[in-house]
């Protein structure tokens, strides 16, 4: 077959005709039948590649007279080109770039950025009694000195929730130029 193929293309490049394409013709089936679909492809000069029973048409190269002609044909139901379309795998963004520091709320109504120049919190331990804490969270890390869940002591304390990372973030998130900074930015383990 596929040497009929190339033999084909090979005399409409070597008669002058305009070189054929690959098409998708779909039949009516109700009025045009499996035997007769063949012939009305073989008599305008196509050559089916494959049959296309999911919604009865072929796959078929035709030189470029014949899709208007078939098309015009009762029983014919569309012509359409074959394009190849390929699927690939859907890009992944880039992640977002961290949010630049902020001064929370909270901890600018206390004034606490006031308070810096004298203490950062170095040294002062605090235990917070919440949901948990996210345990890789940037602006946190370096300032959890352990965890325990209480509920299930068999699993880390790692936050299910949020609210115990809000709380522990509005505490000692540190001051790393990105999300928030805490009242205790340099808060010791």
């Amino acid at each position: 077959m596929k040497k009929l193929i190339l033999v084909f293309i090979l005399l409409c490049i070597a008669t002058g005709a305009h070189a054929a394409e690959r098409w998708i013709v779909v039949f009516d089936s109700a009025v045009v039948n499996e035997p007769a679909q063949e012939a009305l492809i073989k008599a305008h000069g196509g050559i089916i590649t494959k049959n296309l029973s999911l919604i009865n048409g072929k796959a078929v190269i035709l030189p470029p007279q014949a899709v208007a002609a078939l098309g015009k044909i009762n029983g014919v139901i569309r012509v359409d080109i074959d394009v190849v379309v390929m699927a690939y795998i859907k890009p992944t963004p880039p992640p977002a770039p961290p949010p630049t520091e902020t001064l929370p709320w909270g901890v600018d109504q206390i004034d606490a950025e006031l308070a810096w120049n004298a203490s950062t919190g170095s040294g002062v331990k605090v235990a917070v009694v919440d949901t948990g804490i996210d345990l890789d969270h940037p602006d946190l890390r370096t300032n959890i000195a352990g965890n325990v869940n209480i509920i299930n002591p068999s699993k880390t304390g790692d936050d299910d929730n949020g609210h115990g990372t809000h709380v522990a973030g509005t505490i000692a998130a540190i001051d790393n130029e990105i999300g928030v900074i805490g009242v205790a930015p340099s808060h010791s383990r």
